[in-house]
């Protein structure tokens, strides 16, 4: 049964909602302040952005990761699973799900082949957290649980839920397109502080993704929520994708022309490494989310059974 109201159905539509607190995720937010959040001029916004490694230097996933990876397997976590978390451009049939149809050519990035064989089944799994129209508040409210997945009488958030249901090793995430619109940074800094701090406690790996967006009257808002996003993956020391910094190089920013929507390399969901990466925003995303899963099988799950 599908609980969300019309108004979710827009993927860039939101209505916030305040992060709600259950008995499973009673975490404390880093950000208590709001003058805590430093809104930094344009200039300087882009200018840091433009420094944060795009992914992390091979070997650098750190001690944390694998302390993360421990805790999850005294949890019995599935370290060949991963779970997507965001909104439409997360939920899209151009989004890894190709990588379990078969329909995908990697071209001279063969040498990632085996990190497909790793993660098999998983690329394509629909995760409740992962759909069209979703925020980083509905996944802390309980309203928005699917009760399919967790039937209990007590109530659950959708990310403990999720969770529990899948048990996944790592967790894949982008926030910001939709957030940005409705979310003051404070509130987005919160929300996703507590994410991230349930993520570590029930021991899987977040991999936090920075989000593209044109150059509008929002561009230094959104520049803001991608330095929160940062800052949040170097406090808790957790992997970062800079995808923002990667699609500057792209035609509009990897996004289609007339919407915050990741840009396609063609008609077909077919995944092709020819040179698409340097053009479509789903393609680079996919070689940089894949180089990603990529660093974390051999540094950190490997040694799994």
């Amino acid at each position: 049964m599908n609980k969300l109201p019309l108004i979710y159905l827009a993927c860039f539509t939101l209505v916030a909602l305040a992060p709600t607190q259950t008995q499973e995720d009673n975490f404390t937010s880093s950000y208590t302040n709001p003058d805590s959040i430093n809104i930094p001029s344009e200039e300087t916004a882009y200018t840091r952005l433009m420094t944060i490694p795009i992914l992390p230097a091979p070997g650098s996933i750190g001690d944390h990761a694998r302390q993360i990876f421990t805790r999850g397997q005294a949890r019995h976590n599935n370290p060949h699973a991963f779970v997507k978390i965001g909104d439409c451009n997360t939920d899209s049939p151009y989004f890894l799900a190709p990588f379990d149809l078969d329909d995908y050519d990697l071209g001279r990035y063969a040498g990632l082949q085996p990190t497909i064989d790793f993660f098999a089944g998983w690329f394509a799994y629909g995760s409740q957290v992962g759909h069209v129209g979703n925020s980083i508040t509905t996944l802390l409210d309980p309203f928005f649980t699917n009760p399919e997945h967790c039937p209990s009488a007590q109530p659950t958030t959708p990310l403990a839920c999720e969770y529990g249901y899948a048990r996944p090793g790592v967790a894949v995430m982008m926030f910001g397109a939709n957030e940005v619109l409705g979310l003051s940074e404070t509130e987005f800094a919160g929300a996703l502080t507590q994410v991230v701090e349930q993520s570590l406690a029930e021991g899987i790996i977040p991999v936090l993704t920075t989000f593209s967006w044109p150059h509008d009257a929002v561009w230094n808002k959104a520049m803001a929520f991608n330095l929160i996003t940062v800052e949040i993956a170097q406090r808790y020391d957790i992997p970062l994708i800079n995808f923002w910094r990667a699609a500057q190089a792209l035609p509009s920013y990897g996004l289609t022309p007339d919407d915050p929507y990741l840009s396609k390399s063609g008609p077909t969901t077919t995944i092709i490494f020819n040179g698409a990466e340097a053009v479509s925003g789903h393609t680079l995303r996919n070689l940089l989310t894949l180089q990603m899963l990529d660093m974390l099988r051999t540094e950190v799950l490997a040694a799994a059974p």
